[in-house]
């Protein structure tokens, strides 16, 4: 059986109903540390897989997106997942191995979660490679700080915020190219929902949603 090297709390985990706030709270940060290295080593795994696949494409000389596909396929299959997920989960690896090496490390440090190192993913999508390692480094001397007192850290906005400071500054024309690709992503869809109401869902620049939110109040 493969030994993920993060060792195992399945015992340690056991709760008695003893424990001290203090010990949940310290117990609650192993754990969440733990699933961290844990959720790098399936990404890992999934990056190879994917890596796998598609050199069996190229070596066949017939290599077309169905590489990709057929791993999307067979990762939803075996994760229980839809393939839009998946494709997700694929990407993110393959970008841990071959672009963000630092946030890897850190994440297999189990410093940094999954919904971190997406976001981190997403907002450097643009950067170039020339670029990357000094966006990572200057990102995670901010990241990895220790939080202020009653603060949560670099998390959610607050990160994306950093991120999109940082890339200004170093690469700014990865920043433009971020922000004309989120223009020609805009959209709003309007679905049906129960007892005659609807759902409105969309992306739009946010002088215009200003705008929008206006004339609705």
């Amino acid at each position: 059986m493969f030994d993920p090297g993060v060792g195992s709390f399945g015992i340690s985990a056991q709760l008695s109903g003893t424990e001290t706030d203090c010990a949940l709270v310290d117990l609650m940060a192993q754990l969440h540390s733990c699933e961290a290295m844990l959720v790098e080593r399936k990404l890992a795994v999934v990056a190879e897989f994917f890596t796998r696949r598609s050199a069996q494409h190229v070596e066949g000389g017939t290599w077309t997106s169905s590489a990709h596909e057929l791993a999307e396929s067979e990762v939803s299959a075996v994760l229980t997942m839809g393939r839009a997920a998946a494709g997700k989960l694929i990407g993110l690896g393959f970008a841990l191995k071959t672009r963000l090496h630092r946030t890897r490390a850190a994440m297999s440090r189990g410093e940094l979660d999954f919904y971190r190192v997406s976001l981190i993913e997403s907002a450097t999508a643009n950067v170039g490679d020339e670029l990357i390692d000094e966006v990572e480094r200057l990102l995670l001397e901010q990241v990895l700080a220790p939080p202020v007192d009653g603060g949560t850290g670099l998390t959610g906005r607050r990160l994306t915020a950093a991120i999109d400071r940082i890339v200004a500054r170093v690469d700014p024309e990865g920043m433009r190219e971020r922000r004309r690709r989120a223009l020609a992503d805009r959209f709003v869809g309007v679905s049906a929902a129960e007892d005659g109401m609807a759902r409105i869902l969309g992306s739009i620049p946010a002088e215009q949603a200003r705008a929008f939110d206006g004339r609705l109040r």
